[in-house]
């Protein structure tokens, strides 16, 4: 039995999962045909069953609050992006729009949960490369649809540099960290009243006169989200489980947690498809 995961044992003798502690608890031993059938066919299995594509927390293991914060950002973003089409392509007034705009933009709720979520991921740094390719593949879009406006450093970009930076700012000192979320903030503000010839600072939350994009979250002071998201994790979630005793995750919210990428790429053109159609 030397050398083998005491999980995939577990699999196969009496034992039960103590999901409030997160580990299995094996109760009888195993005789070599049994280990020789777990090493054969469910080791892998069991292995993968563990993770999800993107290096998370499985269904079983999922702590079920992020779940839930992310599913609720992601019908605000829905409703946001709605009301705003409705706004810009149709002529229906909408009186409360710049009440309701404000509560429906959840994207600071992405970036500290996106944060959180890193802690769980085996490979932050992959996985935030990839979310700053789509990025860019939004990037090329937007610039043959909305060539005045298209976006140069949206969520997706940010959300990728935030994701990629996970590793490095994880090793820092919590006070450390919550100053340096201070100086963002402060950084953004003063970045915001400054002018550049170009875009290259962009990113970083400078802008050129006459600059104008449909989507633009640079790094300050929005980097903060990401960072407090950080001390979060640390403080609170580095178990990788609940803060609560109890567990409410139901499909739909999973669902709409697991797909947020998708749902944020292809919920803007089926809204604008739909009100061409009938409005």
């Amino acid at each position: 039995m030397a050398g083998i995961d005491k999980d995939v044992k577990c699999f196969i003798v009496l034992c039960f999962y103590n999901k409030q502690e997160g580990s299995y608890k094996c109760r009888n031993s195993i005789n070599k045909d049994m280990l020789a059938f777990v090493t054969e066919n469910i080791g892998k299995r069991s292995e993968r069953s563990m993770t999800n594509y993107e290096g998370e927390q499985s269904n079983d293991l999922r702590v079920w609050e992020i779940d839930f914060v992310r599913a609720v950002a992601i019908m605000f973003m829905v409703a946001f992006h709605f009301l705003w089409d409705l706004q810009q392509y149709t002529e229906l007034d909408l009186v409360y729009w710049e009440k309701v705009k404000n509560i429906s933009n959840g994207a600071v709720v992405f970036m500290f949960i996106s944060a959180i979520s890193s802690g769980f991921s085996r490979r932050p740094f992959k996985r935030g490369l990839m979310v700053f390719a789509v990025g860019l593949g939004v990037t090329a879009v937007t610039y043959f649809i909305f060539p005045d406006t298209y976006v140069r450093f949206g969520i997706l970009h940010f959300l990728g540099v935030s994701m990629m930076l996970f590793p490095l700012i994880k090793k820092l000192n919590n006070v450390v960290l919550l100053g340096l979320a201070v100086v963002s903030v402060i950084l953004g503000f003063v970045f915001a009243d400054l002018r550049f010839s170009n875009g290259l600072l962009l990113p970083f939350g400078i802008r050129y006169n006459g600059f104008n994009s449909v989507d633009y979250y640079p790094l300050f002071p929005y980097l903060a989200a990401t960072i407090l998201g950080v001390i979060a994790y640390k403080k609170w979630y580095y178990k990788k489980k609940s803060l609560f005793p109890f567990y409410w995750s139901p499909f739909w919210i999973q669902w709409i947690s697991r797909h947020a990428l998708v749902i944020y790429l292809v919920h803007q053109p089926i809204i604008l498809g739909i009100l061409f159609i009938f409005v």
